[in-house]
């Protein structure tokens, strides 16, 4: 048997964005229902959490090997304006944590399995627009320490990416920054 061509995929594949993109749709009326509950709060509720899990909406740019459905970046913009016609918040909070499903599964397998091995529905949360932190070499990985601004999504979040001025590895070289994949030490 030979391997598929693009050709034979891609119907199959459209087929499932459309489908997945449909269960979106389909949450438009909850959430607007939620939204102003949710303004309150400045958090997703666990209720839109949950049905944007079951969904499986979190997981739309997550690589397939981990049961991602492994969509193209464009699908963060598709998905988050569709939830978007219910909650604009909403549709934010899923740009910011699906994005990171999206930037992991670049990154080194121990980085990966640091987050997904416990649990591949993970919602990881970000601090990295610049490095805030720092991060000293100690035996076995690095130490983090500082303060890092606000993070949309952080709430629910189990993993943060935190971005940190790195200890060089010689006296004589300068600070550089880098990302850290960490499983949060608590969650809500």
């Amino acid at each position: 048997m030979s391997a598929p061509t693009a050709v034979e995929v891609a119907p199959d594949r459209a087929q499932a964005y459309e489908r997945r993109l449909e269960m979106a749709r389909a949450l438009a009326p909850s959430l607007r229902e939620r939204a102003s509950e949710a303004e309150t709060l400045r958090r997703l509720q666990p209720e839109t959490e949950r049905d944007l899990h079951a969904a499986g909406i979190f997981r739309v740019l997550q690589p397939a090997r981990i049961g991602g459905d492994e969509f193209d970046y464009v699908a963060l913009v598709d998905f988050a304006e569709v939830l978007a016609y219910g909650d604009a918040s909403v549709g934010w909070v899923f740009g910011n944590l699906a994005s990171h499903h999206w930037m992991l599964g670049m990154f080194p397998p121990q980085a990966q399995e640091r987050l997904w091995a416990e649990d591949p529905d993970v919602l990881i949360a970000s601090a990295f627009i610049f490095p805030c932190g720092k991060a000293t070499r100690v035996e076995g990985g690095y130490r983090l320490s500082g303060r890092w601004p606000f993070s949309s999504g952080i709430g629910p979040a189990a993993g943060t990416c935190w971005r940190a001025s790195c200890s060089p590895k010689r006296k004589s070289s300068r600070r550089k920054a880098g990302c850290f994949w960490c499983r949060n030490p608590t969650t809500r």
